[in-house]
């Protein structure tokens, strides 16, 4: 069975958040192009130590995502099965959100600083 899109109800959630995201996406192109612009003289380069130091924040991040789906399967299954399984899918789900949480410190604490 096929869902009525000509129903109003339908076209105003589907046109809202259409809108809603092109809004969000067209919002935050300045402040993109802001960040990425090149740094006044002044500050000059950023040090070596700097960037390896960003890099390995960005490493620790990605092995703590990596290691929460490790963490899910070595659960033990005492807590009943259930349990075991909601407290593994949020641990799958917080995965992602580890790793983008480390690229967003990355490029706004090392990367696009002057």
């Amino acid at each position: 069975m096929q869902a009525n899109m000509n129903h109003p109800s339908v076209r105003g959630v589907v046109g809202t958040s259409a809108c809603a995201a092109i809004a969000f996406v067209v919002a935050s192109m300045p402040g993109a192009a802001w960040a990425m612009q090149k740094c006044p003289e002044e500050f000059g380069p950023k040090p070596a130590w700097f960037m390896a130091l960003g890099l390995v924040v960005l490493i620790l991040f990605a092995l703590a995502g990596a290691a929460l789906p490790w963490l899910a399967l070595r659960l033990p299954k005492t807590l009943g099965v259930w349990r075991w399984v909601w407290f593994a899918l949020a641990l799958l789900i917080a995965m992602p959100a580890v790793w983008l949480t480390g690229l967003i410190v990355f490029y706004t604490q090392f990367a696009l600083v002057c």
